[in-house]
């Protein structure tokens, strides 16, 4: 069976590398990084989209809002929306302008 996964839309308060991301994001889940087996699939300036595994949806959730600082800078990750194809994010993102 193949594993099924999700798309995060979010937005952080300033740009950022896609590698800082991951790496924030490994320091938060630990072991669990690797379970999520988490892709950053597109980044525009502070607007990112993450792919991670269904069953680790909401513990990557909980560590983007638990992430504070990235690179010696302060930062805040906001998720906008979640779905589970990039087609339906990328629809409802142009849905409300985003």
């Amino acid at each position: 069976m193949r594993a099924k996964h999700r798309y995060i839309l979010l937005m952080s308060t300033h740009a950022v590398e896609g590698q800082s991301i991951k790496r924030a994001l490994f320091y938060k889940l630990g072991i669990n990084y690797y379970k999520a087996s988490i892709r950053i699939i597109s980044m525009q300036q502070n607007i990112a989209i993450i792919k991670c595994s269904l069953e680790s949806f909401m513990q990557v959730i909980a560590a983007l809002t638990m992430v504070k600082e990235v690179d010696g800078h302060e930062i805040a990750f906001y998720t906008l929306k979640a779905s589970g194809t990039l087609r339906a994010l990328k629809a409802k993102a142009t849905q409300n302008d985003l």
